[in-house]
């Protein structure tokens, strides 16, 4: 240890150097103030033994000093001095910093222990100080070893997302994960799906500036350029659909969703990209529209040829170059070829091919049969026709059988099927089966032509061959009635008259059933003709209420006429008679003990007739069907009838020109009113 001591004279430090002369104490030794504070500037000791009494400064202004340095103030002091006796200079030693003093002559004993004192008190500090240290030291070297593991977990942890990240990356098969600089447009990552999708290596992709972009078709290159553009720093991404080519040629679809984001590089920014593969999801939806569309163009027309072309052109150009419907002959009707090329102007050509050259029938499951040349069946002659129409290379063709109901009714072939897949075979299987049902439905309605075809001949041969009867049955019964009415005096006049006005009006029943019969027929086969001439209406009228005026006077009825003068038109004279005679007679029949009334007037252009009657009337129901083919009230079937006289006296009133309509209540009776245009025509 290091013991400073400061004094002016050479034999008081020889004294104390000899007191404390040991291998313990190193005795530092001072002439001055002045070398006392050169050497703490210097070094450090552990106590200073300072006399108070030296030439220019003295022992109190030295301790001042040494307590005014940060680094020495801690030095325990010692004053050594031979005035202790007075009283203000022991305080002025105190107050300069000493904490002791000696008086000399200094007693050696007690000089080493206090100086062994202040030794073991300056050993005991230093300890402290290097157990403060060694505590720093191991707080630092905890604290660095926190750190250390801190910044090892963090790393691991780091690592770890990394890794499930590449894991995520790696296991997304139907994306494909990309950035790209934003500046020069090089792709700087891609996920290996990349390369399963696409079929393009990974550094194909990154192996230059924009050089993935050139795997893009140029439409679909400009509207991602212009999306990448376009993206701001956190801003929302902008996703696009877009097409993208394959290693082997394929034409994929993805819908991609690019952000600029910043990049893991401090201060830089990066394009993320995250494009999806829709392929599949875009061919679903293109295929569920085809078929909608399919089904709607095979459900348009229930004419056998038309639906032929029809199943025949849908499937071109979406699922085959060109196709081929054949239709089997059935029941007397001839077959019927259809054929659809994906260039209209070439389906003469593709027929004469088809027709010299038919293929091979399918197999009659309904299920998808496929060739995959058809070349080799082929003449050298049609072999190259077939080039020239359907292009150089193998002809793959898929069949499919047309079956209906209950049997195969054809066959529909698709020619140069381009990309075949199990997709492609579900969708022809399917267009097959629907066109093989509208092809059906098209027989079927067919079929049904031909038998009301022949149904409408009938009868119109029957109620030609039962007119002929009745019309001299009617004239002999009127010679009858005449030649009775002539039997005066005759007791059984009246009777026989009575009976033979039975029978005259059953036949002209019967003859108003054959003539709505043949009607009937005429308006289903669309030979209604209107054979117009000018007559006044009123005088139709006037001559009808006198036929029927007499049997309403045998029953006690009443028929009013209102007729308006001088309603003039067009019209057929036949027609109408037949309208007004239908009128009339229902209200007759139904039309109870009451009163039948005639009404006609002129309404502005119209002539406007109006038959009423107070009889039972008509449903509710039945008001809305009443003019309705074959439809007879509930109220009226008692009546007997066919249920064609107000559906034939509409169809009559509208190929006029005109409008008819009734006003009914149950047990109030019925009112049809019938507007006609003067000119015979609207």
């Amino acid at each position: 240890m290091k013991i400073l001591a400061v004094d002016d004279r050479a034999e008081n430090l020889l004294a104390i150097e000899s007191v404390l002369g040991t291998a313990e104490y190193e005795i530092v030794k001072a002439r001055s103030g002045a070398d006392a504070l050169r050497f703490l500037l210097r070094d450090e000791c552990a106590l200073i033994l300072m006399d108070v009494q030296m030439p220019h400064m003295d022992g109190i202004e030295t301790a001042k000093l040494v307590r005014a340095n940060e680094r020495t103030r801690a030095i325990p002091i010692v004053f050594v001095t031979a005035m202790s006796d007075e009283e203000r200079y022991v305080a002025r030693g105190y107050d300069a910093g000493a904490i002791d003093y000696l008086l000399k002559p200094v007693d050696p004993d007690v000089l080493r222990a206090k100086v062994a004192a202040f030794v073991e008190l300056h050993r005991a500090k230093q300890e402290i100080v290097r157990q403060a240290a060694l505590l720093a030291e191991q707080e630092k070297r905890e604290r660095q070893r926190a750190l250390a593991q801190l910044e090892l977990k963090n790393l691991r942890r780091e690592r770890a997302a990394q890794e499930r990240y590449r894991r995520l990356v790696e296991g997304i098969t139907h994306a494909i994960v990309w950035t790209a600089d934003p500046a020069t447009l090089a792709c700087t990552f891609v996920s290996p799906a990349a390369e399963k999708l696409t079929g393009h290596p990974v550094d194909r992709w990154t192996s230059g500036p924009d050089h993935w972009l050139t795997l893009l078709p140029d439409s679909a290159r400009a509207r991602l350029l212009d999306a990448i553009r376009g993206l701001a720093p956190g801003a929302e991404g902008v996703s696009i659909e877009h097409e993208l080519v394959c290693a082997d040629g394929r034409m994929l679809r993805f819908e991609t969703e690019v952000r600029l984001v910043p990049s893991e590089e401090e201060g830089r920014l990066e394009v993320r990209g995250f494009s999806v593969d829709v392929t599949v999801a875009r061919l679903a939806e293109e295929t569920l529209e085809f078929l909608d569309r399919a089904g709607a163009g095979l459900a348009e027309s229930l004419d056998l040829a038309t639906t032929a072309d029809v199943a025949a052109r849908i499937g071109v150009p979406f699922l085959a170059a060109a196709a081929v419907v054949h239709v089997d002959a059935v029941d007397a009707l001839p077959a019927i070829l259809a054929v659809a090329h994906r260039d209209p102007s070439r389906d003469g050509l593709l027929r004469d091919l088809v027709r010299d050259a038919p293929l091979a029938r399918p197999r009659e499951d309904g299920r998808p049969e496929v060739l995959d040349d058809a070349r080799p069946l082929l003449s050298a002659q049609a072999a190259a026709s077939a080039e020239a129409l359907l292009g150089p290379g193998p002809i793959r063709v898929v069949s499919v059988a047309l079956r209906g109901r209950d049997r195969v009714v054809g066959a529909l072939q698709f020619l140069a099927v381009p990309h075949l897949d199990a997709r492609a075979l579900r969708l022809a299987e399917e267009l097959g089966r629907r066109a093989a049902q509208a092809i059906d439905h098209a027989l079927v309605y067919r079929a049904a032509q031909h038998a009301v075809s022949v149904r409408d001949e009938f009868i119109s041969i029957a109620s030609h061959e039962l007119r002929t009867p009745l019309t001299p049955l009617h004239l002999q019964m009127k010679a009858l009635q005449r030649a009775v009415s002539a039997l005066q005096g005759s007791p059984r006049r009246e009777a026989l008259l009575d009976r033979l006005g039975t029978c005259a009006r059953q036949v002209d029943r019967m003859t108003r059933l054959v003539a709505n019969l043949l009607d009937v027929t005429r308006l289903h086969a669309g030979r209604l003709e209107v054979e117009r001439e000018p007559f006044e209406l009123g005088e139709l009228v006037a001559d009808l209420a006198g036929r029927f005026r007499d049997e309403l006077t045998r029953s006690g009825r009443l028929l009013e006429l209102q007729l308006e003068p001088a309603v003039h038109g067009r019209w057929d004279r036949l027609k109408l008679d037949q309208v007004l005679t239908n009128l009339v007679s229902n209200a007759v029949r139904y039309g109870g003990q009451g009163p039948v009334s005639v009404t006609l007037r002129r309404e502005h252009d119209d002539a406007v007739l109006v038959v009423a009657d107070s009889g039972i009337g008509i449903a509710p129901d039945d008001v809305a069907l009443v003019f309705d083919r074959y439809h007879k009230g509930t109220n009226s079937r008692a009546h007997g009838g066919l249920g064609l006289g107000l559906y034939i006296t509409r169809r009559i009133v509208e190929a006029h020109g005109g409008t008819i309509g009734v006003e009914s209540r149950l047990g109030e009776g019925s009112v049809f009113t019938v507007r006609l245009p003067l000119d015979g025509a609207r």
